[in-house]
């Protein structure tokens, strides 16, 4: 993971410009597994949006929208909401 520096070396609204990774800090993400197969389903029903977790900058405004048609669509199929499949897989 590359975090935003500065605009020059790592600008967020011209996507065709390589982030150098000696100028970001590199970070480690870690991946939960997950306990059972049963989950399965309600996992296929989430949809991801990268402008839920902070405020939207650069291309993620475009994202944003495009990821929201294609959730749109996923529950036009009979597919859950994001809210729906939160639900289901809070701890009971």
């Amino acid at each position: 993971m590359q975090l935003f520096v500065d605009e020059a070396s790592t600008p967020v609204n011209d996507a065709s410009v390589a982030w150098q990774a000696d100028l970001a800090t590199i970070g480690e993400v870690e991946i939960a597994t997950l306990p059972s197969a049963d989950d399965e389903a309600r996992i296929n029903q989430l949809a991801f949006n990268p402008a839920n977790g902070f405020a939207p900058l650069g291309i993620t405004h475009a994202r944003r929208d495009v990821y929201a048609a294609s959730a749109a669509n996923r529950r036009g199929r009979g597919v859950l909401t994001s809210e729906q499949a939160r639900v289901l897989l809070m701890p009971r």
